[in-house]
């Protein structure tokens, strides 16, 4: 960047900071609720919960909604793969007011200063922006956008309480691989609430187990934690594979999409298969996979940088980010976890740059007990390899595949399904749909996949 257009950048980024000071805490206001902002960060590690894939992180602010109320969020774009910011209610699910949905995607979020690393017409392989969005009552807007932009509803028309007060809100920032994995070089948003008759509040950043000490002051605070932490998911699984009506092992069906899991992200599909794990033997996969845009920038298997979306162009791609993970099939449907060598811990997700992957775009999965990891199931063969659970070793898992902002022109993609059945997902993923056999490991270790298939 010329040295003029670094002044002209530094000079706004100035003069925004200037503005967002005019937000800064005051000592003479009572600090809202919850009281920091960003108090629950969701990872495997941290709250291994509701299907989480392992190459993202979720920050959580939950707040009281009050007539008038409206909360700005001030922050720079982060440098990723993916970002999005989404409000839910207070059953934990997103909704929409007069059209306007609650959940932005990176690439829609506007700058207020610089550019945004996601544009089509400016694309830059760092983010080099500042975005604001605010949070407000959209139940007067009559459905008139224009002035809607970075706009997201603070709460549904008709609120509804159940496990928690209807009065009850949440903000989430999700952040799908960053450079090495390093979310802790993720700068988050910061948070001002402004109260009607009141001034304004920017919370300070939660600290240490600040947050979760500020939450467990309240009756609801207590619930609040107890639900980010998947204490409040359901006791069965929803759907018992083997049962009437339930799809069979190894075939993948489109789980549902209803109010069973808290907080979806509303730009992902999956398509998803039961097995049950047996000592002795493997689950093998294969499936035709979008393209991604994970070779993008800086060589093959970069695929932690912004990319220009949506493309119009030759070299569009068909979604954002895909992976295949694997879960144990019971609350809280955590991603399996599993000793790596060296004291080192393993999960059961792949991604697409973390995948081998053929010339004709497909993928060939293995998924066993460590101690039973055939001997050729490694990279250089062509195989990705996912662990099942030692932990829970009687349970049901389940194995997903994720395909994340689908791109318009893309159809067979579970994302199109009308029904969540077997013949659904077939029906609307046609060559893309996985094929999933079991067998001994001394059967996929003499023949590979294809003895694997066969064998069935």
């Amino acid at each position: 960047m010329k040295a003029r257009s670094l002044t002209k950048l530094f000079g706004a980024i100035g003069l925004c900071a200037l503005a967002v000071a005019t937000f800064a805490p005051i000592s003479s206001a009572a600090t809202p609720f919850p009281g920091c902002s960003w108090p629950v960060e969701s990872t495997p590690t941290t709250a291994n919960i509701f299907y989480p894939d392992s190459n993202s992180t979720y920050w959580t602010t939950p707040y009281r909604i009050k007539p008038g109320m409206k909360i700005y969020l001030r922050g720079a774009y982060p440098t990723a793969r993916y970002f999005s910011v989404t409000a839910y209610d207070s059953n934990a699910q997103p909704f929409a007011v007069n059209s306007v949905g609650s959940s932005l995607t990176d690439y829609q979020i506007a700058p207020s200063v610089g550019r945004n690393p996601w544009s089509v017409g400016a694309w830059t392989a760092t983010a080099s922006g500042l975005y604001s969005i605010t949070l407000r009552s959209l139940t007067g807007t009559g459905g008139v956008t224009g002035s809607l932009r970075n706009t997201l509803p603070i709460a549904p028309k008709y609120p509804a309480a159940g496990y928690l007060p209807a009065d009850i809100g949440f903000i989430m920032v999700r952040v799908y691989l960053p450079p090495e994995l390093n979310f802790a070089a993720i700068s988050l948003p910061s948070i001002t609430i402004k109260e009607a008759g009141k001034q304004a509040v920017t919370l300070k950043r939660c600290g240490g187990g600040e947050g979760t000490r500020k939450l467990n002051l309240s009756g609801v605070g207590r619930k609040i934690l107890k639900l980010l932490k998947g204490g409040t998911a359901p006791a069965k699984p929803p759907c018992p594979p083997g049962q009437k009506g339930c799809p069979p092992n190894l075939a993948f069906f489109v789980p549902p999409s209803g109010s069973d899991i808290p907080f979806p992200n509303t730009t992902s599909g999956y398509a998803a298969a039961f097995f049950t794990p047996q000592q002795g033997k493997v689950v093998v996969i294969k499936a035709k996979i979008p393209t991604s845009p994970y070779d993008y920038g800086s060589g093959r298997g970069s695929g932690e940088l912004p990319v220009p979306w949506p493309r119009n162009d030759a070299a569009r791609w068909q979604v954002r980010y895909w992976s295949l993970c694997n879960y144990v099939y019971q609350a809280p449907y955590p991603v399996v976890v599993a000793p790596g060598a060296n004291g080192t811990t393993i999960y059961g997700c792949v991604a697409d740059l973390q995948s081998p992957t053929t010339a004709d775009s497909t993928i060939t999965a293995v998924l066993s007990y460590p101690a039973d990891r055939p001997v050729n199931a490694t990279y250089a063969n062509g195989i990705a390899w996912l662990p099942m659970s030692t932990s829970t070793p009687n349970a049901v898992e389940q194995v997903s595949l994720r395909n994340m902002l689908v791109a318009s022109t893309f159809k067979t993609t579970p994302k199109s399904a009308t029904g969540e059945s077997v013949a659904a997902a077939k029906k609307a993923m046609g060559a893309y749909y996985p094929q999933a056999a079991m067998c001994t490991t001394v059967t996929f270790e003499s023949g590979g996949a294809a003895a694997c298939f066969a064998s069935g």
